[in-house]
């Protein structure tokens, strides 16, 4: 019975861990004031980490907004990654 309760509070531990990183990555693509390069890696970590394999419709949001900012920023080497990640 202590093995499954301590268990438990580690699963719990660790999806805590994960959600405040994804947290981390949210605000970083909102921060206007974050360089464009980290807010594209924010948004493409963010989008293949939380919606990839279980929400592909904000997936494919995701990536095209990703697509769209890089390509009015003139980031075109991250063009290609948010194409990979809108068409998985």
């Amino acid at each position: 019975m202590k093995i499954i309760v301590y268990l438990y509070f580690l699963c719990l531990a660790v999806y805590s861990i994960g959600q405040a990183n994804l947290d981390n990555l949210c605000g970083v693509w909102n921060d206007t004031n974050q360089s464009d390069t980290a807010r594209l890696k924010a948004i493409h970590n963010f989008t293949y980490e939380s919606y990839l394999f279980c929400k592909p419709d904000n997936t494919y949001y995701n990536a095209g907004l990703a697509y769209d900012f890089a390509n009015s920023t003139g980031h075109k080497s991250n063009l290609p990654v948010s194409l990979i990640i809108r068409c998985k």
